[in-house]
């Protein structure tokens, strides 16, 4: 794929083979360098976004947290995690989550995404007991 070979696991999810058109796709995506720089400039745009919070309510011993610009930053954090989220199933469509020596949980940095997006959830209020 895109001119450099790539080695994933022979079946991804226990019914993708290597052959599954929707997983050559996925692995096409995932292998594109585009797409690593898309992530990374995200990754960048989400770091603005949580360094730009407002926290004047703190330092007026104010109980609200609100203010336009932090409604605005949530806004935008939830759009960022949603690619984020985009971003990790592919990627366990493309490789495999963890039965395979080369798959999505047997690399650290994925770990690492992967332990960082779960908790994102919480911000779609799919647990609405929790938030």
């Amino acid at each position: 794929m895109h001119g450099e070979p790539h080695y994933f696991a022979p079946n991804s999810l226990c019914c993708l083979g290597k052959d599954n058109l929707f997983r050559r796709g996925t692995i096409w995506i995932i292998t594109w360098n585009w797409f690593e720089n898309f992530i990374t400039v995200v990754i960048c745009i989400q770091s603005v976004v949580l360094a730009a919070r407002d926290y004047q309510w703190r330092l007026k011993g104010d109980d609200q947290q609100h203010s336009p610009r932090n409604d605005y930053l949530d806004e935008m954090g939830k759009i960022l995690s949603l690619i984020f989220i985009i971003e990790c199933i592919l990627k366990i469509i493309g490789m495999g989550f963890v039965m395979h020596k080369l798959s999505y949980m047997r690399n650290s940095w994925n770990v690492l995404d992967f332990f960082v997006v779960i908790p994102s959830l919480l911000d779609f209020e799919l647990f609405p007991a929790l938030n």
